[in-house]
């Protein structure tokens, strides 16, 4: 589920790999810059989940910061399942430009996985 709640998933390496290099094209024309943030993770013998907040500036300036929820799951050392969990319609909004919400910033004021504070 690249977008769990909002598409339905896509089953088989020949779905996700024809996904990853659409989403792979997309991202490079339509983003100058973007930066993915974990803020907090936790994992298991077969699971990660990852909470951050993917930020990115479009091409004409437009901030689109989104908050975000991962699960990917594995078997064998490879990944076999996973769910990503994001509001569609904050993404919508905020390239449509309006600004992003006050609730946002503060998410994405917190450290990132891996900083200090």
């Amino acid at each position: 589920h690249t977008a769990a709640g909002i598409d339905p998933p896509r089953i088989g390496k020949e779905a996700i790999r024809k996904w990853l290099t659409q989403y792979a094209a997309q991202s490079l024309e339509q983003l100058k810059n973007s930066r993915w943030r974990v803020l907090s993770y936790s994992e298991s013998d077969t699971q990660l989940f990852v909470e951050g907040v993917e930020d990115n500036e479009m091409p004409n300036g437009t901030r689109v910061a989104i908050p975000y929820a991962g699960v990917y799951e594995f078997r064998d050392n490879l990944i076999c399942g996973g769910r990503d969990y994001f509001d569609r319609g904050l993404s919508v909004r905020l390239k449509d430009g309006e600004t992003v919400p006050d609730f946002v910033e503060q998410l994405n004021s917190r450290p990132a996985f891996g900083t200090r504070s």
